[in-house]
């Protein structure tokens, strides 16, 4: 019977050496994953800045060609789909703490209303070559960012309505 316990125990360490060993790869894989996410957080928000500067390249002949009104449905179409797009990678990374959220709306917001007052004033200087007067940037800015920010503040409530009632629930 001593025999039988003492392979019983080794058989035991042995399991306990393999479970630990899966707990280090395991442990190894959460770490490249969050490795790997970083780096598509910061790919992914140097992207939307990249995209959001080209699209606003492209509205330079149209700032000069259109009406105020359409000028503000474009400003508002490409607030939109920029928020939009940026708030679907925040939320499609999972690793992604608080302060990264922060991050990101503070500083796609600020580049693109830099950005969207840039090209406004090259329309308005292109504009003046052809005796047209264009538009004051600072409404245009302000609702650019309005509508960038939407898809974002919508998403962030309806995570913290959706806690708050889970929360809600559990006690009760």
């Amino acid at each position: 019977m001593g025999r039988a316990k003492k392979k019983k125990r080794a058989d035991e360490r042995k399991e306990l050496v393999k479970l630990e060993e899966i707990e280090a790869r395991i442990a190894s894989e959460r770490s490249v994953i969050k490795h790997v996410e970083r780096i598509t957080y910061w790919i992914s928000l140097f992207s939307i800045i990249l995209l959001n500067f080209f699209i606003s390249l492209v509205f330079i002949p149209l700032f000069v060609m259109l009406s105020a009104d359409f000028n503000y449905l474009l400003v508002a179409i490409n607030g939109l789909i920029i928020g939009y797009l940026l708030n679907l990678i925040v939320n499609s990374l999972e690793t992604l703490e608080e302060h990264h959220h922060s991050i990101i709306v503070l500083i796609v917001p600020l580049i693109g209303v830099i950005n969207l007052i840039v090209v406004v004033e090259a329309a308005n200087n292109l504009g003046s070559l052809a005796s047209l007067n264009i538009n004051n940037p600072v409404p245009l800015t302000l609702f650019y960012l309005v509508f960038f920010l939407l898809p974002f503040v919508a998403s962030r409530s309806r995570h913290l309505l959706s806690r708050r009632f889970s929360r809600e629930h559990k006690i009760n």
